[in-house]
Order: structure tokens, then C-alpha cells, then sequence
């Protein structure tokens, strides 16, 4: 599979360093999608906390579009509120603590 990084100010914002991750669900492991996180370092990125619903590389759940809540498909486990990131005045998923595990996808750089 074959991601293209967003580049824009929030992610230049954040240092540069970007990654893709998928993210599951806890309760039953399922994808949720393939997000592009900014910032942080290649040994610490540190506890997901928001989702910016721009940063969505490919959603597989159909709810990254439901206006209020980010809801898994297969168990209907509410997993995030949708907010307005005041900062960046972004909207945003705002994660519920432990709902949700990621994983970071490795891709190879094409020279």
C-alpha cells in the first residue's frame, strides 16, 4: 500500500517528523483507519489524544463522517468526541482514554 504525507503548516508546525499509523480498537481489534501523525520523535511519539479529522490518510470505518461521536463499526464502542481544536481552531476526534491502540505502519523511502 502507498501513502503520500500531507504536508502543510500544521505539520511543519510539529517539527517535520510524520509517520502513518493504523488505529484500532481496544475492545475488539478492529481497524479504524490510516492516520498521518506530526510531530514528536522517532523513538517517542507519545499517547494519541486527538485525531484531526484532516489527518486521515484512509478511513475503513464509515463513522470518521458521524457528526458527534467516532464509533467502531463492529462493536458500536464510542470511542472518541468530536471537538474544535481551539489552537489550531481544526476539527478534531477527541479520544476517550484507552480506546484506542495504534500501530506504526513502516514504509519504505524510494530514492
Amino acid at each position: 500500500m502507498r501513502f503520500i504525507f500531507k504536508e502543510d503548516k500544521y505539520s511543519k508546525n510539529r517539527g517535520k517528523y510524520s509517520r502513518i499509523i493504523e488505529i484500532y480498537c481496544r475492545k475488539c481489534k478492529n481497524s479504524i483507519g490510516y492516520y498521518q501523525k506530526d510531530g514528536g520523535t522517532k523513538k517517542y511519539s507519545g499517547q494519541l489524544r486527538r485525531l484531526y479529522i484532516d489527518r486521515f490518510i484512509k478511513p475503513i470505518s464509515k463513522t470518521i463522517s458521524n457528526d458527534k461521536e467516532l464509533v467502531c463499526n463492529t462493536c458500536k464502542e464510542v470511542l472518541g468526541t468530536k471537538i474544535i481544536y481551539t489552537k489550531e481552531n481544526r476539527p478534531a476526534f477527541r479520544l476517550y482514554v484507552g480506546a484506542v491502540k495504534d500501530k506504526i505502519i513502516k514504509i519504505r523511502e524510494n530514492k
